[in-house]
């Protein structure tokens, strides 16, 4: 399941169309834009994942049984490269840490 964080950022480039976007991949279908998604790490070692909404729709995502938290979203992945460090720069500059996961949970 695609969880959208309350907190997550979207850039300005792709913020008029993000309501488009957000319902295309949770219906799932055929998406004709280029963004980037930026979510909450799994791996236990990472911090965050960038994904390309265009994998979204894909098997490997609707077959997870676990949650994918989207805490960003960018228009190209340049930007959302950015906007990954600007969030953990923040992240960091609030609280002293590098704990992504646990500062996005304390923030609903």
């Amino acid at each position: 399941m695609i969880i959208w964080h309350e907190k997550m950022s979207v850039t300005s480039d792709i913020r008029g169309r993000f309501k488009d976007i957000k319902k295309k991949i949770e219906k799932p279908e055929k998406l004709k834009w280029g963004a980037y998604l930026i979510t909450l790490c799994d791996n236990g070692v990472d911090l965050l994942e960038i994904y390309d909404i265009l994998y979204f729709p894909s098997k490997h995502f609707s077959g997870k049984d676990y949650d994918i938290t989207v805490v960003g979203a960018a228009g190209d992945k340049v930007t959302a490269e950015q906007l990954a460090g600007d969030i953990i720069a923040g992240i960091y500059y609030e609280t002293g840490g590098f704990d992504v996961k646990k500062w996005f949970s304390q923030n609903k």
